[in-house]
């Protein structure tokens, strides 16, 4: 295997044990077997890849995958996810909450994350934030107003420590970066989905207040906190996906760009050649397909052409050409 895609469309299979055409289109994740367990008993459905690294089931085009702990496995399970392309992906994790107002079982939006993981930098310099999709956490939102519950939006610190709660110097950096919660999952999610041109949202769940040694999450605490939280996040995520997928806009767009043909849901082109010498639909289907139709397009997408970009232009003349009143595909500009 050669090419990321090649790797991706293996290894997504090797480690839900799910093929490819059985994942829904909007994926829930999580770092728990039990929410799994849940949306299937929920949703009367199977438990896949019991025996595997990832468990997941699968009920009306929505998929919850359990990815494990930490960032690593987040950028992991993006990386593997472009194998599909989804069209949303909502994770549904559980955070520390790091200011005195916020109590166990609250709800925190993220409207961004502080890239303290360590992961994401090697997809983008630290410079670049990590941000969720503005339509999913609107849709989010909305959900959770409709459960009347309340919730907090802010950012949230992602660290790849996972013991950390007794470093006196590690919390009182924390407090400087204003962070609502600390997590070890939501930047590299955000970031990784960003690279991978996947839009994702985070619900977070406060499962503990670490930065008290009496608020620390202990067995019983989390067994508590689980049975009294985790089945209505499961329903708000799952409503929130839901919205998404019924929602069933379409978005057409006429484009030559290569990133856009790459990301489009269903892709038609025109052709054989351009101007009166086309208006023929010479392939439609998915961005893989249109790669193996055999025509000028997909020459062009695998690199079999290729248009030669000069490394030197010759300098103009300070001279240029007017247009008045264009006609034909122009609409009377003058340019």
């Amino acid at each position: 295997m050669k090419t990321k895609s090649e790797i991706v469309d293996n290894w997504l299979v090797r480690y839900t044990g799910l093929e490819l055409d059985n994942f829904g289109e909007y994926i829930l994740l999580t770092n728990f077997d039990k929410y799994v367990r849940i949306f299937a008993e929920r949703l009367n459905c199977k438990v896949q890849g019991e025996d595997k690294n990832m468990t997941s089931a699968t009920s009306k085009n929505i998929t919850i995958i359990n990815f494990g702990m930490g960032s690593p496995n987040a950028a992991t399970i993006m990386d593997l996810l472009s194998a599909i392309n989804p069209k949303a992906v909502l994770f549904l994790g559980k955070c520390g909450g790091l200011k005195k107002r916020i109590n166990i079982g609250d709800f925190v939006l993220p409207i961004g994350a502080i890239r303290g993981d360590g992961t994401s930098n090697d997809y983008f310099p630290p410079e670049v934030p990590a941000m969720p999709s503005f339509s999913l956490q609107k849709a989010i939102s909305t959900t959770i107003r409709e459960f009347k519950t309340d919730y907090w939006t802010g950012t949230v610190y992602t660290t790849n420590r996972r013991v950390w709660e007794y470093d006196k110097g590690f919390k009182i950096y924390i407090k400087k970066t204003r962070a609502y919660a600390i997590d070890m999952e939501t930047a590299t999610l955000f970031t990784v989905g960003f690279h991978n041109k996947i839009p994702v949202g985070a619900l977070l769940l406060v499962s503990d207040s670490p930065m008290t040694p009496e608020g620390v999450k202990t067995l019983e605490k989390d067994e508590i906190n689980s049975r009294q939280h985790d089945e209505k996040h499961i329903e708000i995520g799952v409503d929130s996906l839901k919205k998404l997928r019924d929602i069933g806009n379409s978005v057409i767009v006429v484009e030559h760009d290569k990133d856009m043909i790459c990301n489009a849901d269903h892709i038609i082109d025109m052709g054989p050649e351009a101007g009166v010498f086309g208006g023929q639909v010479v392939a439609s289907g998915s961005y893989k397909k249109i790669l193996s139709s055999n025509n000028i397009t997909s020459d062009y997408l695998n690199g079999k052409k290729k248009i030669i970009v000069p490394q030197r232009r010759r300098k103009g003349n300070g001279k240029f050409l007017e247009l008045f009143s264009a006609r034909g595909n122009l609409s009377l500009i003058h340019i």
